[in-house]
């Protein structure tokens, strides 16, 4: 590889020089010029380009703030065992999908439903498109949509956890 320095009138150019061996003509010479004013461009563009993905990175820091990492758990305080289903918007490659998981809760557990960047101060059926209890007979379920279903506590690190029990306690 040979490196030239030509320097024009306005423009100082670096020519680049490569042979080739091609499979019918021997050999190809083919060069390619890089202006020195395009340099500063590209460095120019790799800083900007820096700069918005470490803007971006802050932003989604203070962000987490308003939306904390939220677990969704169901408490089975019944004695018979229960069945549900849960339907969740997921981002994937091909856009939004809704994603529908069946879940069984024996008596005296809890299952963890979900856990998601959920906003702070949000309605706990808004996490879900649909949650679905299978009648049980016998038991008369809460009603997931409504808020007042949930109960709010928090883990060790400060951030909400939802329970959901399948029978109200009075």
């Amino acid at each position: 590889m040979l490196r030239n320095l030509k320097v024009g009138l306005k423009k100082l150019a670096f020519t680049k020089t490569i042979q080739y061996a091609g499979a019918y003509s021997g050999c190809v010479k083919v060069e390619r010029r890089i202006f020195t004013d395009q340099l500063p461009t590209m460095k120019h563009q790799r800083v900007f380009s820096i700069l918005i993905l470490l803007s971006f990175a802050l932003a989604s820091c203070a962000t987490r703030k308003n939306y904390p990492s939220t677990t969704f758990l169901l408490s089975n305080n019944s004695s018979k065992r229960v069945n549900f289903t849960v339907t969740v918007d997921v981002l994937t490659s091909f856009g939004l999908q809704a994603l529908t998981q069946p879940f069984s809760a024996n008596p005296g557990d809890t299952v963890l439903v979900r856990k998601v960047h959920f906003r702070a101060g949000a309605n706990p059926a808004e996490a879900f498109n649909s949650f679905i209890l299978f009648p049980v007979e016998g038991l008369v379920f809460q009603d997931p949509k409504a808020q007042a279903s949930w109960m709010l506590t928090f883990d060790k690190k400060g951030n909400p956890q939802y329970l959901f029990d399948v029978i109200q306690q009075h």
